[in-house]
């Protein structure tokens, strides 16, 4: 069920302590795999809390937007190695937030566009118009579908030979290609395609990761 307390399902005290107890379970967790990983948590959670103030106010909130949605690699990458490279921590910053401006924010405000405007939301394509906000898509699509290939180089020994090849492909299919026919036919249904497209590539890159490890070994 979406929204339980705005329909009147769930008391807000209920919704409250039930946020609470998850949000304490999470930073315990947090903690607990590493320090860092909890101060994380306290920032992303100020920052989405952010995000969603700056609702009405600029469009730039998809700034805080893109650090929230990078900040849960990084979380992953301090849980497992406290001392990692600079260097691969700055790309897979780069691959993650690139994605959720190109693939994910932008391409839901375009299929949102109709009820964003209704409620006069700021965000890129209400402030920018359509030709602007398919511009930025596609630049943060491209930086995306190149950091997610980088990887390789930046990751040591971790991945084998397949992984360079499978990242082209993935890219292609789930970023380039969809995103390529929201530039050719610019509206809600090729947005949206784009959007659930791009919102397998974790998973799809992680399966990725794990065969090229497999059969490197």
């Amino acid at each position: 069920v979406r929204h339980p307390v705005a329909q009147g399902m769930l008391s807000f005290e209920s919704g409250f302590w039930w946020f609470a107890f998850w949000a304490i379970v999470a930073l315990a967790g947090a903690w607990w795999l590493n320090p860092f990983c909890a101060v994380l948590f306290l920032v992303s959670a100020s920052l989405e809390g952010l995000y969603c103030k700056l609702l009405r106010i600029t469009h730039l909130k998809i700034i805080p937007s893109a650090l929230v949605k990078a900040s849960g690699g990084l979380a992953g990458v301090y849980a497992v190695d406290p001392s990692p490279s600079l260097g691969f921590v700055a790309v897979l910053c780069l691959w993650l937030a690139a994605w959720e401006v190109g693939a994910q924010n932008i391409a839901n405000d375009i299929v949102d566009m109709e009820d964003d405007a209704r409620v006069s939301a700021r965000t890129t394509l209400t402030v920018k118009g359509m030709p602007e906000s398919v511009f930025v898509m596609l630049a943060a699509i491209s930086m995306a579908a190149s950091a997610g290939i980088a990887l390789y180089w930046m990751a040591g020994n971790g991945v084998g030979w397949l992984y360079p090849i499978g990242a082209a492909l993935l890219a292609w299919k789930l970023l380039l290609e969809p995103a390529r026919r929201v530039y050719y036919h610019p509206g809600p249904i090729a947005a949206a395609s784009l959007f659930d497209k791009a919102s397998y590539m974790p998973v799809a890159f992680l399966l990725l990761v794990v065969i090229s490890i497999f059969l490197r070994q």
